[in-house]
């Protein structure tokens, strides 16, 4: 069905008896209650304040979230982004916009219905096809995740949106750039109702910032005090799929008990609001409906300690868990940088790039205040 320059997929009933097979049954209201989550009627909005972004600056957001590592859901942010203006309506997804300009664009999907080794397959394709399988009532568990729209040929730099100040503080983005890597850490996801990401954390365990442009999205969300019992046995073994699935008393993770379980986060995101995903925190992620999202990770001096500490934990379990490794830091350090895009030496470079920034700032500041007066004859005050 055409609307507005975009499409609403309406599936007939095979289509929709296909959906119910390809996703991954999904536990009820009922069986939360049962394993001690919050259900989807849930909301935690006083352990996940919702503020409008024009009501704090972005030095308090900082003192009060960013610093105390906790969530929050700013709202009204993406006032006057083009991304919103075209890619949604009425808060619905509006992927015809995004066909006209990117369709030629190769993307990244992952099928929410197959899993390789305990994730989901991936594989290459582009945009239109994708979108045109969407048309027919197809591929509904298809999800176009890690999409570097931004670093498209086709994409101007805040073409489509700007970052909010309150997240601006980003040295993991600035370091890609200085460094001209072939892509960073800004994403486009676009996804039909049901899609799913499982549980994980951030690259290098930095914070991350997610825009709702279109859609609904349901967020569980794990404070990093309980990240080892989601674990396998409880050490350096993968983490769990899904907190949906897991059952009290499961050998595989026999930390995650029902005190843990009671401080799972579970906050509905709506379209026009951003949510501030703090270092360290375990989640998921579930599209309520057909979404579209702009996503950044990022980090600052604010959590760089917390990615140092998990930097040097990732390489620790490399050492006990690849044999010849304890004796041969090359390839420990190689083994790193492949697994987690970072190892030792790249970590420092980013620092380094970090510093480098934060100095040609100060000197920025210095000189616009030499050029208004401060020196001469100026009384300076100092």
């Amino acid at each position: 069905v055409k609307n507005n320059g975009g499409f609403t997929m309406v599936a007939s009933a095979p289509a929709q008896r296909q959906r119910g097979e390809d996703m991954e049954a999904r536990p009820s209201s009922e069986a939360h209650h049962k394993l001690g989550l919050p259900t989807s009627d849930d909301n935690d909005d006083e352990r996940v304040p919702r503020l409008a972004m024009s009501s704090i600056t972005p030095r308090e957001f900082e003192s009060r979230f960013v610093r105390t590592n906790r969530p929050c859901i700013l709202i009204g942010v993406g006032s006057g982004w083009r991304a919103c203006r075209e890619w949604a309506d009425a808060g619905r997804a509006i992927f015809e916009p995004l066909r006209e300009r990117f369709g030629e664009e190769e993307v990244t999907v992952h099928d929410c219905s197959k899993k390789v080794l305990g994730r989901y397959r991936t594989s290459e394709m582009r945009l239109d096809a994708l979108f045109a399988l969407w048309e027919r009532g197809e591929g509904a568990s298809l999800y176009l995740k890690d999409w570097n729209l931004a670093m498209t040929a086709t994409a101007a730099e805040g073409e489509w949106y700007t970052t909010p100040p309150h997240f601006a503080s980003d040295w993991l983005n600035g370091f890609a750039h200085a460094t001209e890597q072939g892509s960073d850490h800004r994403f486009v996801y676009v996804g039909r109702a049901s899609t799913f990401t499982p549980l994980h954390t951030d690259v290098l365990c930095s914070y991350s910032w997610s825009f709702n442009v279109a859609g609904e999205k349901k967020w569980w969300l794990i404070p990093p005090e309980d990240g080892w019992r989601l674990r396998a046995d409880s050490s350096a073994g993968a983490l769990a799929h899904d907190l949906r699935e897991l059952k009290s008393g499961d050998a595989s993770f026999p930390g995650w008990d029902a005190e843990a379980r009671s401080r799972v986060l579970c906050v509905r995101q709506r379209p026009g609001e951003a949510i501030f995903v703090p270092s360290c925190w375990v989640h998921q992620v579930s599209n309520e409906t057909d979404a579209i999202s702009i996503n950044h990770n990022w980090l600052n001096g604010n959590c760089a300690a917390r990615c140092w500490d998990f930097l040097q934990a990732r390489r620790d379990e490399i050492v006990r868990i690849v044999e010849g490794c304890a004796d041969d830091e090359d390839t420990t350090q190689q083994i790193l940088e492949f697994k987690w895009s970072f190892n030792f030496s790249s970590w420092a470079r980013l620092l380094i790039c970090a510093l480098d920034a934060s100095l040609l700032k100060v000197e920025t500041t210095l000189a616009q205040l030499a050029s208004v007066g401060f020196g001469g004859d100026a009384q300076c005050g100092f």
